[in-house]
């Protein structure tokens, strides 16, 4: 269906085009002509011009049905807004550093932030809208319920071009140790994608939840994190695909009420290690720091993964 509207809309596009350009030749001519009246009198160039305000109709109708839409879809925001109850006055792109709400100033909490899904990994309560001052823009403003006992927010930006996405999880900045204090000594739960696994087990294309002790790699967990996404404004979330001759594992590393998410995309070639976190390329660098205990977490993994592969075979 929707194939199907936009090969009408190129045509009415295509319509607009020629028959404006018809328009534009036939008054060129009717002036021609009319500076040629002795020759040709009042009556041609009078008839080119009529013939050419009719080629301008499908002009007309395009620009006054924009106009009615843009009118109808002024109308509907003016609704939407008057019907939020709870709006928090922010300015455009300032916002993402903190505002106030209330009696609070909300920071952002970033190794959080990565929540793109998050609504289906925790309990949203939508509490109202954050509102750009002096537009009709607004992103819906939520509570998340986490085992914390803090109180947490959320709100969901996600712009498609470019593969920016701007949602953001934040705390009121008087509790932003606290709470990354309580996510840092959180449970963590780890399932695995071994994507390049042996196709002669069901391991290949499946997600497993491990029981692998993750306490001794926490803390570098942990700091990977914060290396990667406190600061993201230069950052891209980009593809993660699996080159030809690489060794491809996925985990996904999270809070038991699914507030922390680390997604992992772990690709080696012998001693070179390409990491994507939450879908954004890691620099060299960073990946270096962390690379003993990346291949570890791959080891580790895997062998539970073959174990258990070999157990059901028996």
């Amino acid at each position: 269906m929707a194939g199907i509207s936009s090969i009408l809309a190129l045509l009415w596009l295509l319509i607009i085009v020629l028959f404006s350009v018809a328009a534009f030749i036939l008054f060129f001519f009717a002036v021609f002509l009319r500076v040629q009246k002795k020759k040709c009198g009042n009556t041609v160039p009078a008839l080119l011009a009529g013939i050419g305000v009719i080629c301008l109709i499908p002009l007309g109708i395009t620009v006054c049905g924009m106009a009615i839409i843009a009118r109808r879809e002024a109308l509907r925001n003016d609704e939407i807004m008057a019907a939020i109850e709870n709006k928090i006055y922010v300015r455009e792109d300032e916002w993402r550093q903190g505002f106030a709400y209330g009696d609070k100033y909300l920071v952002p909490v970033n190794i959080l932030m990565e929540a793109d899904n998050i609504h289906a990994r925790a309990d949203l309560h939508k509490i109202g809208a954050l509102v750009i001052e002096d537009s009709d823009v607004y992103y819906t403003f939520y509570q998340i319920d986490n085992d914390s006992g803090i109180a947490l927010y959320y709100v969901k930006v996600s712009c498609f071009a470019g593969g920016e996405y701007y949602s953001r999880t934040f705390v009121d900045q008087n509790e932003y140790d606290a709470i990354l204090d309580f996510y840092d000594h959180s449970n963590l739960s780890l399932t695995a994608l071994w994507e390049t696994a042996p196709k002669d087990t069901w391991l290949q294309n499946n997600w497993k939840k491990l029981e692998l002790d993750l306490s001794s790699k926490r803390d570098e967990l942990i700091c990977l994190s914060h290396d990667v996404l406190d600061d993201v404004s230069d950052k891209k979330q980009t593809s993660n695909a699996l080159r030809d001759g690489y060794e491809g594992m996925s985990f996904m590393i999270g809070s038991e009420d699914k507030i922390l998410f680390l997604e992992l995309s772990v690709r080696t070639n012998g001693d070179e290690v390409i990491l994507y976190l939450n879908k954004y390329r890691v620099e060299e660098e960073i990946v270096e720091k962390y690379k003993e205990m990346l291949l570890s977490l791959m080891g580790d993994a895997q062998a539970e993964l073959l174990e258990r592969a070999d157990a059901d075979n028996e």
